[in-house]
């Protein structure tokens, strides 16, 4: 792979690959960073050669480069697995010197202030805005994401989504951080959020999902469609949590473990407020009057005073509490 993307013995990239405290593993690692992972990549230099030093423009631009010869790969392959030992340099400068191959990167400030667009061509053979030539880019494909009908599957949705929008060059879409600058960032990002608001229309299928991308269709706000879900799914998940915790206490909680240090009418209130809050926060699988009666049974059993009580009413006596079952 070094002798395809021209790297040398001792190169910044070399020397960054090298290095120890480098993540990067295979090739998979290096192909699936967004272009600000990939500037924050560093190799270790400076007068004592251990001073953190970030890759040069161009160094970003070969890794960029590379991220978009093995998607055009994916896309023209019958499988979706790569032999990254069978490219040759013949077949990578072809790619690289046809419109396939031209890779444009996000502004950065000149010395003297100026912001300069980044490319692998001159400034003087740049020829398309940024919007055109991610249209002529790489092949994107909307059937290659992820579906989802069922808001259980979220986790491992959201993974292929992620990796599957890098590969597509539409990552940023997912990053709610994510804000363009220029003028042709912004027409870039809308052509983006154009593409990605009819992914998320035939790919997510739930009904929170439907409901959210309604909310935002006419604006086209893709971001803002993947912003609310990854809010709502995190709600979601930490209200499952909160509910797992309860029940766990209403089913396994006595009276005599220790824990309770209260009066016995002191743990029946406490207990049964467990129970309204699960049953507050669950739509479905309520606790039922039946269960309610069981589990507290169970919950009272070891309390001296309670260990004989069969029956609900025999409980309601003894803690001289109105018990609503």
């Amino acid at each position: 792979m070094y002798n395809v993307i021209c790297v040398e013995e001792d190169d910044p990239m070399d020397k960054m690959l090298k290095c120890k405290t480098c993540t990067i593993r295979k090739p998979f690692d290096l192909l699936h960073m967004t272009y600000e992972e990939i500037k924050a990549l560093t190799y270790p230099g400076g007068e004592d050669g251990k001073q953190p030093i970030p890759l040069n423009i161009d160094e970003c631009a070969k890794i960029r480069q590379l991220q978009k010869y093995v998607n055009h790969l994916k896309l023209n392959s019958t499988s979706n697995r790569i032999d990254y030992l069978s490219i040759t340099e013949e077949d990578y400068d072809e790619f690289r010197s046809s419109n396939q191959g031209e890779i444009l990167l996000p502004p950065t400030t000149s010395s003297t202030g100026r912001n300069v667009a980044a490319s692998t061509t001159t400034a003087s053979k740049q020829k398309y805005t940024l919007a055109e030539n991610w249209e002529r880019g790489i092949k994107r494909d909307p059937s290659l994401f992820p579906t989802i009908k069922r808001d259980a599957d979220w986790k491992e949705f959201s993974d292929k989504m992620l990796l599957e929008a890098k590969a597509q060059l539409v990552d940023d879409i997912l990053d709610s951080t994510y804000k363009p600058g220029t003028k042709d960032e912004k027409d870039l990002f809308i052509y983006k959020k154009n593409y990605m608001m009819s992914v998320f229309k035939n790919h997510i299928l739930t009904d929170k999902g439907k409901s959210i991308i309604a909310m935002h269709t006419a604006a086209g706000e893709a971001q803002l469609v993947w912003k609310e879900l990854v809010e709502y799914h995190k709600e979601s998940t930490q209200a499952d949590n909160v509910c797992e915790m309860l029940l766990n206490y209403i089913v396994t909680s006595r009276i005599d473990d220790g824990t309770w240090t209260g009066s016995a009418h002191g743990y029946f209130l406490h207990w049964n407020k467990q129970v309204n809050d699960y049953n507050e926060k669950k739509t479905n699988g309520k606790i039922l009057d039946d269960q309610k009666r069981t589990h507290l049974e169970a919950a009272v059993k070891g309390n001296p005073k309670l260990a004989n009580v069969k029956t609900m009413s025999q409980l309601q006596g003894k803690l001289g509490t109105k018990i609503n079952y």
